[in-house]
C-alpha cells in the first residue's frame, strides 16, 4: 500500500525512520504463515489475502490483509465479525514498544468497527487502537508498552466488526522499540512535506515563500526543535532549525520552513528537497531515512492562459451511490458552456459485477489517484471527493479561475469503416518541465452509451471511457521547454467486432475486440499532467475534423444540458461564416425539428427549445455547404 500512501500526501516524500529496533514485520506476500483467521457472523465476515491488482490502491505491492462486510460476489451487503491473531513476538529486550500499520478502513452505513488488541498470553486481550471513522490511506500507530514491554511472547488480533458496510485493509505491519541516541530517546520520520493545497498554483509576484514539513515522533521524548538541512533545485544545502516545538510520542506536529525560496524573477517548478539532521539538538545517525521532497508551481501573471477544468469521475452502473453522484455532477455542469471544461468517466469493476465497459485501464486510472471508492470525483486532480452533497458551483469556479500555465489543442478524425480514430494534439508549455515530469493524455471516448446498463437504475452513460493512449499513464514527454510546442500524431483502430461483456469480470480483449456502441460518437480529449503532484496543466476537447473536405469550411459544435427537459443549447465554433440547416432526427429517422441558421465565424450559441418533444434520443445534425456535424441528446 505504500505507493497509494505517497500519492495521497500533496507532493511528500514518506520514509519510515530505522533509527529504532524492529521486533517484527509482517507485509502479507505470503499469507503471513501461522496467523489464525477466525470468521465469525452470521453470515461470516472474511480476513483474505490479496495480491492487489495493478491500480487498486497501488502499484508492485505484493499483498494485503484484507477484511470486508460486503458481499462482492453477490452485490450485497451483509453482518459479519472477523479477526486474525498473529504469531507470537518475543518483546523482552524491549522496555517500549510501538506499532505502526498502513490501513484505509472503508465505511458507507457508519456502523463498522475496526480494533486492533493485544495479549501476552493469547487469552487476557487488551485494546490499544479503535475506529468507526473512514481513514486512509494512511499509517496508524499505537503504543504497545503497557501490554508488551519486556514480554517473552506478545500476541496481535485485528477485529473487523460489519454491519453491511465495507472494508479495512491492512499492510506492513512493523512493531518496533525506540533506539536510544545519545542519552535521550528519541527518533522522528517525515511523514509530509507540502507547497500547499495541490488545487493551487502560486504567482511569481507573492514574495518570498515556505513550504511545510509534517513529522511523526516515534520517539520516547518530547521533540522540541529539529534542525533541517534543505536544497532548492539541486543548488547549494541550507540549514535552519524550527524550535518551540513541543511534539509528543506518536503525536505529529507540523514545521513552517519560512521564505525558503523567492520565485519573483522566474516562473517554473520548484523542488525543494529537506532532510532533519538534528532532534533536540542531537544529530540522528540515521538522517538519510529522514528525508522529503516538496515541489510548487510558480507562474506569470502575465503569461497566464485560461483553464479549461479537467472532470474526471469514477462511476460504475452497478454501484447505487454513483447514480445521485451522477447527477449532481451534471446539475453542475450541464448548465454550462460544454466548451469550458473538459469531462472523462472511468466505468469500474465494483461494487457487485461492476459495469460491463470497465477496462483495466479504468481500473489502474482509479488507482494512479488511489481511489479507493465509488463515486469518486477528481478535478484537475486538486479536488478529490465523493461529487453528491460535495461538488458544487464554488469547487468548480475554484479551479476554472486557476491560471493555466500551457495551452492545449488539436483535432481528430473517426474512420468508422476501418474503425480507426486519429489525433492529433499539441502541448504548449508557458516554461521548461523535467524529462518525464509531466504526461500527455490522449484519451477516446464515447460520448453516450447504453448497452451498460446494470442494477443502479441509470440507463444511459456520458463520456464513458473507450481507450487511453499509451494506457493510463500517457506518454511521458521529454525535453519540455517553455514556448516550444509539444506534438502527438497518431491513430488507434478498434479491434474486432463489438461485444456487451456481461460484466466487468469478462472485460473485453483489445486485441480482438470492442465495446464502442457507435463509432459516429466517439470523441477525443487531452490533457497535461504533472505527475510528481497530479496537477492538471490544461485539458481540452479535441476538434471533430470527420468528414471535412474543405478545411476552409470547417466547423464543430458540442450541445448541453445533456440529458435535457426543456432547452438545448448548441455551442458552435467555426472557422468561417456559412447559411446552415438545423434538423433534429428522432430515433426512426423522422425529422421532428428544423430551422435555418447563419454561422458566424468563431464562437456563437444557439438555444433550441425543444420542450415539446417526447423523451427520448435525438440526434441533432447542422449541415453547412454540405458538411455535416451531428451530436446525441436525450430529452428526459
Amino acid at each position: 500500500m505504500k505507493k497509494a500512501l505517497l500519492c495521497l500526501l500533496a507532493g511528500a516524500g514518506l520514509t519510515a525512520a530505522t533509527a529504532q529496533t524492529t521486533i517484527m514485520t509482517e507485509d502479507f506476500s505470503n499469507d503471513a504463515p501461522g496467523w489464525v483467521i477466525e470468521n465469525l457472523g452470521a453470515p461470516t465476515g472474511t480476513w483474505d489475502y490479496r495480491a492487489i491488482n495493478p491500480g487498486f490502491l497501488t502499484t508492485g505491492d505484493n499483498g494485503t490483509l484484507f477484511a470486508y462486510g460486503y458481499n462482492y460476489t453477490a452485490g450485497a451487503t451483509h453482518n459479519g465479525n472477523t479477526q486474525i491473531t498473529s504469531i507470537a513476538f518475543d518483546c523482552s529486550n524491549s522496555s517500549s514498544v510501538f506499532l505502526q500499520w498502513e490501513q484505509i478502513f472503508d465505511v458507507i452505513q457508519q456502523n463498522s468497527t475496526c480494533t486492533i488488541e493485544v495479549s501476552a498470553d493469547s487469552t487476557n486481550w487488551t485494546e490499544v487502537y479503535r475506529n468507526t471513522a473512514p481513514v486512509g490511506p494512511e499509517l496508524g500507530f499505537a503504543d504497545l508498552t503497557a501490554v508488551a514491554g519486556n514480554q517473552a511472547t506478545v500476541y496481535l488480533r485485528f477485529k473487523f466488526r460489519s454491519t453491511g458496510d465495507y472494508y479495512w485493509i491492512v499492510d506492513d505491519v512493523k512493531m518496533f522499540a525506540p533506539k536510544n541516541i545519545g542519552i535521550e530517546a528519541l527518533d522522528a520520520e517525515i511523514v509530509a512535506m507540502s507547497s500547499g493545497s495541490p488545487a493551487v498554483t502560486y504567482t511569481t509576484n507573492q514574495g518570498m515563500y515556505g513550504y511545510e514539513m509534517e513529522v511523526r515522533n516515534l520517539g520516547a521524548d518530547a521533540i522540541t526543535s529539529v534542525e533541517v538541512e534543505y536544497s532548492i533545485n539541486g543548488g547549494a544545502t541550507q540549514t535552519t532549525t524550527v524550535s518551540n516545538l513541543n511534539i509528543e510520542p506518536l503525536a505529529n506536529g507540523t514545521l513552517l520552513l519560512g521564505s525558503i525560496i523567492d520565485p519573483s524573477s522566474v516562473e517554473g517548478v520548484y523542488q525543494v528537497n529537506a532532510t532533519v539532521t538534528k532532534i533536540n539538538t542531537v544529530v540522528d545517525d540515521e538522517a538519510d531515512d529522514n528525508s522529503a521532497m516538496a515541489e510548487a508551481i510558480f507562474y506569470d501573471p502575465a503569461n497566464a492562459k485560461p483553464r479549461k477544468p479537467l472532470i474526471e469521475m469514477f462511476t460504475s452502473s452497478s454501484c447505487a451511490p454513483c447514480r445521485p453522484g451522477n447527477q449532481t455532477l451534471h446539475s453542475i455542469i450541464d448548465p454550462k458552456d460544454a466548451n469550458e471544461y473538459v469531462l472523462i468517466k472511468y466505468q469500474q469493476n465494483f461494487p457487485g459485477n461492476g459495469d460491463p465497459y470497465c477496462t483495466q485501464e479504468a481500473i489502474n486510472r482509479r488507482g494512479y489517484y488511489g481511489v479507493n471508492s465509488i463515486p469518486r470525483l477528481e478535478v484537475d486532480g486538486g479536488w478529490d471527493a465523493n461529487p453528491a452533497g460535495n461538488f458544487n458551483n464554488n469547487v468548480y469556479n475554484t479551479f476554472k479561475n486557476i491560471p493555466a500555465v500551457g495551452t492545449m489543442s488539436g483535432s481528430y478524425t473517426v474512420d468508422e469503416a476501418n474503425q480507426t480514430v486519429s489525433y492529433d494534439v499539441t502541448f504548449t508549455p508557458n516554461f521548461d518541465f523535467p524529462d518525464d515530469a509531466v504526461a500527455l493524455q490522449i484519451v477516446i471516448m464515447e460520448k453516450l452509451t447504453k448497452l451498460n446498463v446494470a442494477t443502479n437504475g441509470e440507463t444511459q452513460f456520458e463520456h464513458v471511457m473507450k481507450k487511453m493512449i499509451g494506457g493510463e499513464n500517457g506518454t511521458l514527454l521529454t525535453n519540455v521547454k517553455g514556448g516550444t510546442p509539444v506534438n502527438i500524431t497518431g491513430s488507434y483502430t478498434f479491434n474486432g467486432s463489438f461485444r456487451k461483456p456481461n460484466n466487468a469480470g469478462d472485460p473485453i480483449d483489445h486485441a480482438t475486440e470492442h465495446s464502442v456502441e457507435e463509432f459516429s460518437d466517439l470523441a477525443v480529449i487531452a490533457y497535461a499532467q504533472y505527475n510528481s503532484s497530479m496537477k492538471v496543466l490544461q485539458a481540452e476537447n479535441m476538434q471533430s475534423t470527420t468528414g471535412i473536405k474543405d478545411a476552409e469550411s470547417f466547423f464543430g459544435f458540442t450541445s448541453s444540458p445533456n440529458p435535457f427537459q426543456d432547452n438545448v443549447r448548441l455551442n458552435i465554433n467555426s472557422l468561417n461564416s456559412a447559411d446552415a440547416k438545423l434538423a433534429v432526427y428522432n430515433t426512426l429517422g423522422q425529422v421532428v425539428y428544423s430551422q435555418d441558421v447563419e454561422i458566424a465565424t468563431g464562437t456563437q450559441n444557439i438555444s433550441l427549445s425543444l420542450g415539446s418533444l417526447a423523451n427520448g434520443i435525438y440526434t441533432i445534425v447542422l449541415d453547412a455547404n454540405g458538411v455535416k456535424e451531428q451530436v446525441k441528446v436525450s430529452k428526459f
